[in-house]
């Protein structure tokens, strides 16, 4: 069969493509800026930091606070583990507060909305999002901060300004 046609073009109120879409495919990331009651609910439980069960191998969950889970991805010790009734193998970790600010921060500028202002004020965010603000990759919108279109497009850019210091090594010059 022929390959499927390109994704329309986004209408001229709905918000500024992703990367992906300009790319000519359509990803998750990019479902957070699909029109108004279009997003996808699964990835805004993700991005809200809610808590999302994980369900089956290789799948993650995480408590919505600190603590992160996931399954081992081969299916032969999952069912294995099943069958004898035992919870599948996997691994868990817990995130520090620091490093649950730079999450919620990062993961909430992924939606339209962007994040509450008193988070991006928060000290160890301000000087990544003054930055952005400086570069044009963010904005003020009323009580909230969020991606400018050209910010959507350099969003790994922000995003690595926000980690905690100790991910000082992983962050663009």
């Amino acid at each position: 069969p022929p390959p499927p046609p390109p994704p329309p073009p986004p209408h001229i109120n709905d918000p500024a493509p992703t990367a992906s879409y300009t790319l000519g495919r359509s990803s998750a990331a990019s479902d957070v800026y699909k029109r108004q009651g279009f997003e996808s609910r699964h990835n805004l439980l993700y991005w809200r930091r809610r808590p999302y069960l994980a369900l089956g191998p290789g799948a993650h969950a995480s408590d919505g606070a600190r603590v992160r889970t996931w399954n081992a991805a081969r299916l032969d010790g999952y069912i294995g583990a099943l069958e004898r009734g035992q919870l599948p193998p996997g691994g868990s970790d817990e995130v520090d507060a620091q490093t649950v600010r730079a999450e919620a921060a990062i993961l909430g500028l992924r939606l339209r909305e962007g994040i509450d202002r008193s988070l991006a004020e928060s000290p160890a965010l301000a000087p990544g999002l003054d930055w952005a603000r400086a570069e044009g990759l963010v904005e003020d919108a009323a009580d909230r901060v969020r991606l400018t279109q050209q910010g959507r497009l350099l969003a790994n850019e922000v995003f690595a300004r926000l980690l905690p210091d100790d991910a000082a090594s992983r962050r663009p010059a």
